[in-house]
Order: C-alpha cells, then sequence, then structure tokens
C-alpha cells in the first residue's frame, strides 16, 4: 500500500514576543507512524504593492526562519521567522497585511524514512 504523507499545519500562524523578540510562529506536526528524514520548510510572503508609477502587481517576499531544516522531523516542529529590522513584516500591523491582501505560503518537503518516498505539502495562512 502507499504511504500517506501526512504533515499538518496549525490553523494560524500567530505574531508574538518570544525571548524579547517581536516572532512570527507556526506548528507543524507528523502524523505519520514514521520519521520524515530531511525535512525542509521554506517560506514566504506574498502581497500586492504599487510602484511609484502607480502599477500594481503581487511580489514575493522570503521569510527568513529560525529554522527551516530538521535531519529527523519525528513529532512536532515550530517554525519561527524573527520579524527584525530585515523582516518584510517590520512595521506591518494586521490591518497593513489585510489591505495588501498578504498570505503567507508555506512549503515542506522531507523523506518518509520507511518507504524512502519524497514527502511534499503546501499550506497558506492569510490575514
Amino acid at each position: 500500500s502507499k504511504p500517506t504523507a501526512k504533515v499538518i499545519f496549525s490553523n494560524v500562524a500567530l505574531i508574538s514576543t518570544i525571548n524579547g523578540v517581536k516572532t512570527l510562529f507556526f506548528r507543524v506536526a507528523n502524523e505519520r507512524q514514521n520519521q520524515v528524514v530531511e525535512a525542509e520548510v521554506r517560506c514566504l510572503i506574498l502581497k500586492n504593492i504599487s510602484t511609484k508609477e502607480g502599477h500594481n502587481y503581487r511580489k514575493f517576499y522570503d521569510l527568513k526562519l529560525e529554522r527551516s531544516y530538521l535531519p529527523i522531523f519525528a513529532l512536532t516542529w515550530t517554525i519561527e521567522h524573527k520579524i527584525t529590522e530585515e523582516s518584510p513584516l517590520f512595521s506591518l500591523n494586521l490591518e497593513d497585511l489585510k489591505e495588501a491582501e498578504a498570505e503567507i505560503i508555506v512549503s515542506f518537503t522531507g523523506v518518509d524514512e520507511a518507504f524512502s518516498q519524497p514527502i511534499t505539502t503546501r499550506f497558506s495562512y492569510v490575514a
């Protein structure tokens, strides 16, 4: 039988202070009976922008993660993006994110340890 690639994401992403730093975070869980090896998460934000010339389009910005790779993903993983001056989220509030129709897109890849099958899934969060 084919293995079920069941990696699930928390329903919401939160922004709170962790160790004194404003941080975006969410959780990923492995619902499988076995482990995922070489697990990697990538995260970006997509938002509407306007140029000085008055053109509107959607632009992608990478979100640097505190940790984007785990050699072994067994149970859960809290994904964190520190909102520092270098972050595309810096100085934005909820209304700004809603106005820009911001969407945080998360992709997860790894390899099923028991079956050596690649696992790929994605999830998104909106303001």
